[in-house]
């Protein structure tokens, strides 16, 4: 079952006693069976290079721009956190819960 296909299933369950012998009766009922989600989808950025410019005398903590991931899952499961590898220590990264954008910050 994969639930970002299909999150939900309509079966008809049937109950029956005396089973083979003359007067048995049935019943029958619906269940709705609804998947929870897993962590089965990795983070795909919306654009695959993001081109950012700022000037050389921008002050510490100026924003320089917004990168974007997003994930088929629901939920906390697709919730982003971003990190940056930064050699320099120049940028950093934080992200922004409410829209799960990462921003991108001048760090020194």
């Amino acid at each position: 079952m994969d639930r970002e296909l299909q999150d939900e299933y309509w079966v008809i369950i049937q109950a029956k006693d005396m089973i083979g012998l003359p007067g048995a009766l049935s019943g029958t009922t619906s269940v709705l069976v609804k998947l929870s989600d897993v962590n089965d989808n990795k983070p795909i950025f919306k654009d695959s290079l993001y081109r950012l410019t700022v000037s050389e005398s921008a002050p510490v903590g100026t924003s320089i721009g917004k990168i974007m991931a997003y994930d088929n899952d629901i939920g906390e499961n697709a919730e982003m956190d971003y990190s940056i590898e930064d050699d320099s220590r120049t940028f950093d990264v934080i992200t922004n819960n409410e829209t799960q954008e990462g921003i991108i910050i001048l760090k020194k």
